[in-house]
């Protein structure tokens, strides 16, 4: 057993005991390998400018030699800090520092045979009879000095993760004495994200504060990741570009190996909004941009930079209320995004910056609008129609004749009128009724259908299409084409067995 020692006990009495074994199971758990991120991450915490770790496997035994050396002019403030869990700490109140709740040394620990704390203030030994002090000190810094239980693939493991670390450009690290090369930062930003601090009675809270982000390219063979002050922390999952590097303490799990779902889509937010300008389509279509995308921090240059690296400039969104519009829109090359390819946090932030005024992924009926007759705007002026007194006799003649043809080929009774204020239609049908735009089609159409060949052909083309609206209003359904095709033929039938219907003058 490992003694703790309660903070409100006598001297010499104990509130409860630490197993080391069991302590060293649930390491198993957490990756053995990453005591060893949590030696040089307590060594960064201090003023050290050097730190060197020695990984050496014991030959014949599943153990590790393990040494992290720095140099800090101070080394340790309070040796007892080497042994004692959850000892207050003088760390705790400062969310730049790494370290949590003395943790770093214990687990270490827990993995050890043997191991060998020394650094200014002392020394102190654990072996199997329990723990001993040593007289000796260094001058400068502190040396963790132990044989652990690690395999071969711990080891692996644990060189790539000391490899990983981001130390500060004043700060050299090594390992097994090969200096390790520094990383290019590829942008540098601030973003107001939660924390841990301790509050004035030294209780540990939750907050938020405004901090430096880091990113940086992943080397060969790593796996993007949050890190914490330079070290890796949580492996990400949705194809991140980057390693993310958070200038504070990083709310994590008990077992420092996730985040929450709101942290990490906060985060990400921060990072779509300093490097849309470096997306293209293949990495704009990673779930991280969608999971940034549905962030309430995400900027609105951001959110439509990603869009339009994603999908192109002349995206549109389906548009229910004019499906014929989403067609052309497909017709015309454009990308078509429907509801359900949008997060539910995508979709928010859409119509949030359009009450904005920014349109993002517009309707497709706004951009290529289905062909319609009249307006739906209650202020638009009223539609006037020519008196049938004043129809020419050329008007009379397509008049009777639309109706005819309606009746062999619809089997539908027609009434006709001649629109004289709309511009925007040649014709328009609706079951029952059909409009000539005098405007659009000018006088001299019903002069040429009714005198002339090709005025007639003229009149039959507009004729099919307008009355291919029987049985479909969508000009782009395969029910509208089929009912051109079928329409076609019956004329064609027609004009060979009656011939005198198609007489012109």
């Amino acid at each position: 057993m490992t003694t703790i020692t309660g903070a409100a006990t006598l001297p010499g009495m104990n509130w409860f005991d630490v197993d080391k074994e069991g302590l060293a199971k649930l390491l198993d758990r957490f990756g053995r390998h990453r005591v060893v991120g949590e030696l040089v991450s307590n060594a960064l915490d201090t003023n050290t400018r050097e730190i060197r770790v020695y990984l050496d496997p014991v030959p014949n035994s599943p153990r590790v030699r393990v040494r992290v050396i720095d140099d800090d002019p101070d080394g340790f403030q309070d040796l007892s800090h080497a042994w004692t869990l959850f000892a207050e700490s003088s760390r705790k109140d400062n969310p730049t520092k790494r370290g949590r709740f003395n943790l770093g040394e214990k687990i270490a620990l827990a993995l050890c045979d043997h191991a060998v704390i020394t650094t200014t203030t002392g020394g102190v030994e654990f072996g199997h009879d329990g723990r001993r002090r040593l007289r000796r000190k260094r001058e400068r810094g502190s040396e963790f000095d132990a044989t652990m239980r690690l395999t071969r693939a711990d080891l692996d493991q644990a060189r790539d993760l000391v490899r990983a670390i981001i130390v500060p450009s004043a700060v050299k690290l090594y390992l097994d004495d090969v200096l390790l090369p520094r990383r290019k930062v590829v942008r540098q930003f601030y973003a107001q994200l939660p924390t841990v601090i301790a509050d004035d009675d030294g209780i540990l809270r939750t907050t938020a504060r405004n901090t430096v982000v880091w990113l940086y390219e992943p080397a060969d063979g790593e796996t993007p990741s949050i890190y914490e002050m330079g070290i890796p922390v949580v492996e990400l999952t949705g194809g991140d570009a980057w390693h993310i590097d958070v200038g504070q303490k990083v709310p994590l799990s008990f077992d420092r190996d996730n985040v929450t779902p709101r942290y990490l889509e906060r985060l990400r937010a921060g990072v779509l909004n300093e490097t849309h300008d470096l997306l293209d389509k293949a990495s704009a279509a990673e779930s991280w941009v969608a999971d940034a995308r549905g962030a309430p921090e995400v900027d609105p240059k951001a959110y439509a930079a990603s869009i339009v690296a994603q999908h192109g400039k002349d995206a549109v969104m389906n548009d229910p209320s004019d499906l014929e519009g989403t067609k052309i829109s497909m017709s015309q090359g454009r990308r078509v995004i429907y509801g359900n390819q949008l997060t539910p946090g995508e979709r928010a932030s859409r119509k949030r910056f359009g009450k904005e005024g920014l349109v993002v992924l517009p309707p497709a009926g706004q951009i290529t609008p289905s062909p319609k007759p009249y307006s739906d705007d209650p202020n638009a002026p009223m539609a006037e129609f020519l008196a049938e007194e004043d129809w020419t006799e050329p008007m009379r003649w397509v008049a009777g004749h639309a109706q005819t043809l309606a009746v062999e080929l619809l089997d539908s009774n027609l009434s006709v009128c001649i629109n004289i204020t709309s511009s925007n239609f040649a014709a328009a049908y609706c079951p029952g009724e059909l409009t000539f735009a005098l405007k659009s089609l000018g006088r001299k159409f019903f002069e040429r259908a009714a005198k002339t060949e090709s005025g007639l052909d003229r009149l039959h083309q507009l004729l099919i299409h307008e009355f291919g609206h029987h049985y479909s209003g969508d000009h782009l359904s395969s029910e509208f084409h089929e009912a051109l095709c079928r329409l076609g033929a019956s004329l064609g039938r027609l004009m060979r067995d009656q011939p005198d219907m198609f007489d012109v003058d």
